[in-house]
């Protein structure tokens, strides 16, 4: 528990920051992949996840995800968050944004809640098609990593 606390706390730490200047932000955006959780069995999961532009100005998203993580032999976890994805910088078609949600969380045998604090690098390309690797500290899971695709519009 501590370990996301200080997670979340810098990735808070990470909003305050004065927002990229001048960036050509994305718009609303979705995207899906795979997640790498030690918590899994097997460690592969799958999530969805949407960012809606809250505030052109300071470059805030509403970001919502929803993950699945197998059990062998058991009833899947899933977690369903909200929270916040801000945008720290920008260097050529790459936006790297700090992240914090929270949300519920549901196994076979209870239902808890599930907070998260990481980072995500996007490589946009001149489509409207981009690539995502996020990484967080969920409170549920420990350390994650995913790898997927995403679409704005």
């Amino acid at each position: 528990m501590i370990k996301v606390s200080i997670a979340v706390l810098f990735s808070v730490s990470m909003f305050a920051q004065a927002p990229v200047a001048n960036a050509a932000l994305p718009g609303n955006w979705v995207g899906t992949g795979a997640t790498y959780s030690s918590a899994a069995h097997p460690r592969i999961g799958a999530w969805v996840s949407l960012a809606i532009l809250a505030n052109r100005q300071t470059g805030i998203y509403s970001y919502s995800s929803y993950d699945i993580l197998p059990r062998a032999g058991k009833v899947p976890t899933t977690a369903a968050r909200t929270g916040v994805a801000l945008l720290l910088r920008q260097v050529g078609p790459v936006y790297v944004l700090g992240l914090g949600t929270a949300g519920a969380s549901t196994s076979a045998t209870a239902t808890t809640g599930s907070f998260s604090g990481g980072g995500a690098a996007v490589y946009r390309f001149k489509t409207s098609w981009s690539v995502l690797l996020e990484a967080q500290v969920v409170n549920q899971t420990g350390k994650t990593v995913r790898l997927g695709f995403g679409r704005e519009w």
